[in-house]
């Protein structure tokens, strides 16, 4: 035994501290966490709200300074649960996402507990409006930390900054770091440890006398009625009045009739003292702030001539021409490599991965409702999300990219020219561009629209985008009815795929139009964005970005169609149609293609008789003006819980199961059993119809009521219907 080891080693006391991470969006938040966490992180959703949780764990260590010599010190260790926040600019929240960040920083988040040190990452290139969120949680009297990021981008465009000098003023600790790279994060471990001991007197910034009267009196109701904290009633007052009548103000206390009441008064006395609570508390804050700037931040000489790299480039990428070229150019490239790079991976999980495994269980199971259940139910109706997921983590990927290197604002920015004429917000664009993979995540996308009738306008035409559930039957439909050889023939089956997306986007548009007009009617928004500077991105936050996103919509989505999967195979295989005698044959007196063709009459029959049969039947009249048969009723009714049951429907009900090639073999059953403009009729309703619970049960969520996610189902199916049969029995009055 060495001497090393028999050295007695100090004692270890542990205790966990809660740290709650904010900051503005784009400040380099989320590279900060992983910095900081490294992989130790779970994410989740806040408890009854879809709002994202990101929690990560850290080991903080410090020497006790009493001890005799550094060596013989006991080292504390503390384990740090690290709370990432949805980006906020200020504590006074208008989002969701926002909300979400103020109930846990003032510690009223359910299942959250009230967070011991508070960071503050703040922007040091644009330091003046970051430093209005570092303000606020001053005012909290809460242990704070500010972080600085992008210390690098404020050197390049002349600055430089005191940072000791920053520190005295706001009476808080100041570390800055470059997470990406690693520097300043032990520093800022040892700054969270320190403060955490610490207690801290709140920043008391002056106010109007007329809204100090009036918050006070806030104040004791919300500590009468039991509705804040009795330390964070002041704050809680202070938010309450600054807020105004904001109707966007995700706050239920302001319903309670004493706080209504209060209100009121407050803001007819302040009206009386030509005093405005909002411009008051803006004014008051970036007062104090611009002092602390102006003594701390530095131009270098030349600077003011000097034109950084982002403006240079957004000359060119924010050009009323030029930019939006570059634009569609980019969405082009991103489309293409969705549908083409994605393409060699999908085949090999649809033949490997999906269909090994099912003929895998085929030759270890006897032939039996077992078998069938698990290869023709549960193998392939999950297979069905499961072959997708490549094009989702495909558009992840560049959407990660593009957000990581600041070039979504500006296409947002972009976006807003055009998508403001009819009535919606700049910020809806990411949200319906994240739609052409799935409607999911591009709701769940729309919390970072602050105004409420602008993000329940996007949330009710999203599901209008064409997401990659529609593209097998757009593909089995082209490939059916327009089929040909040649470059003609490509162009053709290309403009007919992209007219069905461009159907349903400019639908959106137009129905965005209507519903803001009637149903939403409200004052248009000012569009304000932050525009980050451009930045490589961070492979390492692409990565884990793209790995959390898809995880969690296989997981969502795998579970949906899972249990889908079951009802359907029961469905269409019970109650059991009797067996032709002819099917009794032994099977040594049939060749291999009879025994196949057998099989898919008596498949087909079953199909008939089963309940599914029986529903597709007793629906076909409402079909029927559309072109459709029964036949058609099953595979469109099977597809009000997931689109691309379809396809797989259709292959059961033409009985191509045994079919060497049975994609081919449908599509000649079909087209000699449908015309073209049924066909044509089929795609257009599935392009408006609202043919996925998922969607509706994340609408649900969303907004909290079952009215919205109703009342879409409704309008998309009644818009859906009527659209395919003006196709149908339009083409039929012009002779197609």
């Amino acid at each position: 035994m060495t001497a090393a080891s028999t050295t007695p080693q100090p004692p270890t006391q542990r205790r966990e501290i809660i740290v709650a991470l904010a900051g503005n969006p784009n400040v380099g938040k989320t590279t900060l966490f992983n910095a900081i966490t490294g992989l130790k992180q779970k994410v989740a959703n806040y408890p009854g709200v879809t709002v994202e949780k990101k929690e990560g764990r850290c080991e903080l260590a410090a020497h006790d300074a009493s001890a005799a010599t550094p060596d013989s010190a006991p080292v504390t260790k503390h384990s740090a649960l690290i709370v990432d926040l949805p980006g906020t600019y200020s504590l006074a929240s208008r989002s969701p996402d926002e909300h979400v960040a103020r109930q846990v920083v003032l510690g009223q988040m359910v299942g959250t507990e009230r967070p011991d040190v508070i960071v503050v990452l703040a922007d040091a290139s644009n330091l003046e409006r970051n430093l209005y969120l570092v303000t606020q949680v001053l005012e909290l009297g809460r242990p704070t930390v500010i972080a600085l990021s992008m210390m690098d981008i404020a050197a390049d465009q002349g600055k430089t900054i005191d940072v000791e000098k920053l520190s005295a003023h706001l009476r808080a600790p100041v570390i800055p770091v470059q997470a990406h790279k690693g520097l300043g994060i032990d520093a800022l471990k040892k700054a969270i440890l320190k403060v955490s001991h610490k207690t801290t007197e709140p920043l008391d910034l002056p106010l109007p006398e007329v809204m100090e009267t009036h918050i006070e009196r806030l104040q004791k109701i919300l500590a009468d009625e039991k509705l804040a904290p009795h330390d964070m009633a002041y704050f809680d007052a202070h938010l309450l009045l600054s807020t105004g009548d904001d109707d966007d103000v995700p706050d239920t206390r302001r319903h309670h009739p004493r706080i209504r009441e209060e209100l009121a008064a407050a803001l007819a006395a302040c009206e009386k003292a030509q005093v405005d609570p909002i411009s008051a508390e803006i004014e008051t804050h970036y007062a104090y702030i611009g002092a602390i700037v102006h003594d701390c931040v530095h131009d270098l000489p030349g600077a003011g001539q000097k034109i950084s790299r982002t403006d240079r480039i957004d000359r060119f990428l924010t050009h009323k021409f030029f930019g939006m070229a570059t634009f569609v150019a980019i969405m082009a490239l991103l489309f293409i490599s969705i549908f083409w790079l994605a393409q060699p991976i999908m085949d090999f999980l649809q033949n490997q991965v999906i269909g090994g495994l099912g003929n895998l269980v085929q030759a270890r199971m006897a032939d039996g409702p077992l078998r069938s259940l698990i290869t023709d139910g549960i193998i392939a109706g999950v297979g069905n999300v499961v072959v997708f997921l490549p094009q989702i983590a495909m558009l992840f990927l560049f959407l990660a990219i593009l957000e990581d290197s600041g070039y979504m604002s500006r296409a947002a920015f972009l976006m807003d020219r055009v998508m403001s004429k009819v009535g919606l917000h700049g910020k809806s664009f990411i949200p319906m561009l994240s739609g052409y993979a799935c409607a999911v995540p591009a709701i769940m996308g729309t919390r970072v629209i602050e105004n409420r009738r602008d993000r329940l306008a996007t949330i009710l035409v999203l599901p209008l985008m064409s997401c990659s559930a529609r593209l097998p039957v757009y593909s089995l439909v082209i490939a059916t009815f327009f089929a040909g050889e040649g470059l003609k023939a490509s162009l053709k089956q290309g403009g007919i795929m992209l007219g069905m997306y461009a159907l349903g986007t400019l639908t959106a548009f137009a129905l965005a139009w209507v519903f803001k007009r009637t149903l939403l009617k409200g004052p248009a928004p000012a569009f304000i964005l932050e525009m980050p500077p451009y930045r490589l991105p961070h492979w390492k936050v692409v990565g884990t970005a793209v790995v959390q996103r898809s995880w969690q919509f296989l997981k969502r989505a795998g579970t949906l169609i899972f249990v889908f999967s079951v009802l359907m195979w029961a469905a269409t295989h019970y109650p059991k149609a009797p067996v032709n005698s002819e099917f009794r044959i032994q099977n040594s007196e049939l060749t291999t293609q009879q025994r196949a063709d057998m099989e898919n009459v008596q498949a087909s029959k079953q199909l008939e008789n089963s309940f599914a049969g029986s529903v597709g039947k007793s629906i076909a009249p409402v079909f029927r003006p559309l072109g459709y048969d029964w036949k058609l009723s099953i595979g469109v009714t099977g597809a009000f819980f997931a689109r691309e049951v379809i396809v797989s429907t259709m292959g059961i009900v033409f009985a191509v199961g045994g079919e060497e090639d049975a994609r081919d073999a449908l599509a000649i059953k079909m087209r000699a059993s449908y015309s073209p403009l049924i066909g044509l009729s089929l795609m257009v309703f599935v392009v408006y119809c609202m043919q996925c619970l998922s969607t509706l049960a994340i609408v649900k969520k969303e907004t909290n009521t079952w009215r919205w996610p109703i009342f879409m189902f409704v309008y998309m199916t009644a818009l859906a219907w009527f659209a395919a049969f003006t196709v149908y029995q339009g083409g039929r009055l012009l002779g197609f």
